[in-house]
């Protein structure tokens, strides 16, 4: 070992199927794999791979936060976004050590593993498996398509979820559940539909995905789920460690940016048109505003 230390819906369905049956052992995996591992470099704040079909970015962002970002070409695209500001990713020291089978990136918090002939990412703590990747077909994926009459990208990332607990998140949406396990949602924005990209599974992390674009997530089968963003020219998540939720929410609240308090003259009296109908009842509130408000200031 080596050592070095540094700062369209049927298709989707198809694929999710193919990764099902090889989950559960019904076809064997041929060799080799499309996303084989060809060479690996560390700069100074992320370790690079160079893949069969493109680049894989792991940056450690300080803690249990770590990114992982691939595109189909030669080198990472600036990504940034008001959403999610590069100061909530700082560089942070980790290690690198390579095998036959994998290369692990290892922080003081969390370990990285990229597997060599199929560049599945997988994280562990103390020794634990988190998350991981699917290994086959592929684990990701970003395709030529057109949107909207003009060229574009999709991109799609798979993981190998295990069997057991809850998962929550995902923002504010109506099917009336709050364990969104084995279910399909259409991540947008719409009235009385609030989409946050940010899976939480009961196992104690979160996965926050990082795209604008109208993304489908497809858990409807237990041992996989899916993220397919229709606009995307990059797959590019954020793995957040636990175990705990407060922790989980901590590491958003550090990668997308702290939410200020309104001030207090915001937090003052609301009245309704339709909470008093009777004139004698507008008359008795608005005579106690004054002391209502002196009250909050």
């Amino acid at each position: 070992m080596k050592k070095r230390t540094g700062g369209p819906r049927f298709w989707q369905r198809a694929i999710v199927w193919t990764v099902i049956a090889s989950a559960t052992g019904a076809y064997a995996q041929p060799a080799p794999h499309s996303d084989v591992v060809l060479s690996e470099q560390q700069t100074t704040d992320a370790e690079l791979f160079r893949l069969t079909n493109g680049t894989l970015r792991i940056k450690p962002c300080g803690g249990e936060v770590v990114r992982v970002t691939f595109v189909p070409g030669p080198s990472v695209p600036d990504l940034s976004n008001p959403a999610l500001p590069d100061s909530g990713c700082p560089s942070t020291s980790f290690s690198v050590y390579a095998s036959d089978q994998s290369i692990e990136v290892v922080t003081a918090a969390l370990r990285v593993d990229v597997g060599r002939n199929s560049s599945a990412v997988c994280f562990s703590v103390h020794g634990k498996l988190m998350l991981a990747e699917t290994d086959w077909p592929f684990p990701r994926s970003v395709i030529s398509t057109t949107t909207d009459g003009r060229q574009a990208h999709a991109a799609s990332e798979w993981f190998a979820l295990t069997s057991e607990g809850r998962v929550y998140g995902l923002g504010q949406h109506q099917t009336g559940l709050m364990n969104e396990r084995n279910t399909e949602l259409v991540l947008s924005q719409d009235n009385t539909n609030i989409s946050i990209p940010i899976l939480v599974p009961f196992r104690g992390y979160g996965v926050l995905w990082n795209s604008a674009s109208v993304t489908d997530l497809n858990h409807q089968f237990r041992q996989v789920v899916s993220f397919a963003s229709n606009d995307s020219d990059a797959v590019d998540y954020y793995y957040i460690g636990g175990p705990s939720v407060d922790k989980i929410i901590a590491g958003y609240r550090r990668l997308s940016g702290t939410a200020p308090l309104f001030p207090r003259w915001a937090y003052g009296y609301w009245q309704s048109k339709l909470a008093a109908g009777l004139g004698w009842k507008v008359g008795t509130l608005s005579g106690n505003l004054h002391h209502i408000c002196a009250f909050v200031r």
